[in-house]
């Protein structure tokens, strides 16, 4: 049950306004699709970053995946802009997260263990294997 249009018409169509708000509501309730509401958009900061950056670092890819889980969600994508943003903190997200996990594997905190037996080698006696320069 689609209406017939001619292409030519679209240009008198009121593109800002309550009438295109309106037919924007219409097409939503019809496909089941509902507004990003402020929560929404609070998860979709995180969602990219565990999901799909941590493996992705290409922006159109990441921005690919996110618009397909909006679809999966039923959940009307926000503004071209704030997909542009999501994408950006998403992969800074994943980038600050793999560098925090890679440096906690190369450092780990000294134990007095560690930092008792050190200083007591160094004191009584040189290492094992060294000479003596005289």
């Amino acid at each position: 049950m689609s209406p017939k249009r001619r292409s030519s018409e679209f240009g008198f169509y009121e593109w800002s306004g309550s009438t295109i708000e309106y037919h924007r509501h219409q097409i939503r309730t019809r496909l089941g699709f509902r507004t990003c509401t402020t929560e929404d958009a609070a998860k979709l900061a995180v969602w990219p970053a565990g999901e799909v950056a941590h493996a992705e670092r290409r922006p159109e890819r990441v921005r690919e995946e996110l618009l397909k889980h909006l679809r999966e969600e039923r959940i009307e994508p926000p503004a071209p802009g704030r997909i542009s943003r999501i994408v950006a903190s998403a992969l800074h997200n994943a980038e600050v997260a793999w560098s925090v996990r890679i440096a906690s594997r190369w450092w780990s905190p000294p134990t007095e263990r560690t930092r008792s037996s050190s200083t007591a080698r160094a004191v009584t006696s040189p290492p094992t294997g060294a000479r003596s320069w005289r």
